[in-house]
């Protein structure tokens, strides 16, 4: 099936096809948002994502994770809006400005529970 969009969001939120023409094409697609989603931000995604004349590259906290150990969702959130506000818009964000964003906050250490994750991360204490 043809993707019809991808819209961002800390909420999930749930598509179901409703009916498809006889090209194959999605004719209708019900959308389930969360109680207080941003409606009209969601549809601007949505005319965003299926514009052919944009494009998105999406980065997401679990990125953050991967490039700097014993961040908090909070902190790697914070990296996250960091690279997206002050990066150079000729290099993008990529790694090194994921690595950068988070050297630039400099946040405190964090207290970490006994098998060495991040208090808020902890599953084992």
């Amino acid at each position: 099936m043809k993707m019809i969009a991808k819209v961002s969001t800390t909420r999930p939120i749930a598509a179901f096809v409703e009916s498809v023409g006889a090209d194959g094409e999605v004719h209708s697609l019900k959308i389930v948002l969360p109680v207080g989603a941003d409606v009209a931000k969601v549809k601007e995604a949505i005319a965003v994502a299926i514009d052919p004349d944009w494009i998105s590259m999406d980065w997401h906290v679990d990125d953050v994770h991967e490039v700097v150990e014993g961040l908090t969702e909070g902190q790697a959130r914070e990296v996250l809006e960091f690279a997206k506000r002050d990066h150079d818009a000729n290099i993008g964000i990529n790694w090194d400005s994921l690595r950068a964003a988070h050297e630039a906050l400099d946040f405190e250490p964090i207290e970490k529970c006994r098998n060495g994750k991040p208090i808020d991360q902890c599953t084992c204490c």
